[in-house]
């Protein structure tokens, strides 16, 4: 049991690592919009779930500006999908990214609506910046810490951070080299396919 508690600490302190002076990255998004949208309506900002992108919004995004003529927006999180990598990584600093993201984007406030990490995020927006939140919608998460087991998360992050894919190879071998790596530690095929939608080569394809 205690090395249990200790492993998950470990692992909470990997994915809060907390830092005085937040920067923000600019978030990659999808925005969804058609001739009959609404733009008096606050626009609603969906975040995704860790390991998750924009895209796992994309059928739900569609479907939603079509039945409430309101602008939607899929968030890809810092270190996730197309927005940038950085060793930061915490509610507080993905909270900085969306209130980044409207302020260029000329959004005074916003709905809101986040699936576990990113339903974290959107609860720290709305508590600690509640004048950018018209209001929310928090899926599979609360306010307080009831993980998934750890010790699976811990053992994907480790097999993460030690993964090493020649630059020579094309996104497909290095998609396959993950997989291999991935499914040593990752026992159902959906999760590892879940994990290699963010891998990405530095010039971006």
């Amino acid at each position: 049991m205690f090395l249990r508690r200790s492993k998950m600490a470990h692992v909470y302190k990997f994915i809060r690592s907390y830092s005085h002076n937040a920067l923000p990255v600019e978030m990659a998004c999808n925005v969804f919009e058609g001739k009959h949208t609404d733009n008096s309506k606050a626009p609603l900002m969906i975040m995704h779930g860790l390991f998750g992108s924009k895209q796992n919004w994309r059928a739900v995004s569609r479907s939603l500006e079509s039945k409430t003529n309101r602008k939607i927006i899929a968030l890809d999180a810092r270190n996730h999908g197309e927005s940038p990598h950085t060793s930061e990584h915490s509610s507080r600093h993905m909270a900085i990214d969306i209130i980044e993201l409207m302020k260029q984007m000329g959004i005074q406030k916003s709905s809101v609506m986040g699936h576990s990490m990113g339903g974290r995020s959107m609860m720290y927006l709305a508590l600690k910046y509640p004048e950018y939140v018209e209001n929310g919608i928090i899926v599979d998460i609360s306010p307080i810490s009831v993980p998934r087991d750890f010790f699976e998360m811990e053992q994907i992050f480790h097999a993460m951070k030690n993964l090493k894919i020649p630059s020579d190879l094309t996104i497909g071998d290095g998609r396959k080299l993950a997989e291999l790596e991935l499914k040593k530690v990752v026992s159902q095929k959906e999760t590892v396919d879940f994990i290699l939608l963010n891998l990405r080569k530095k010039d971006g394809s």
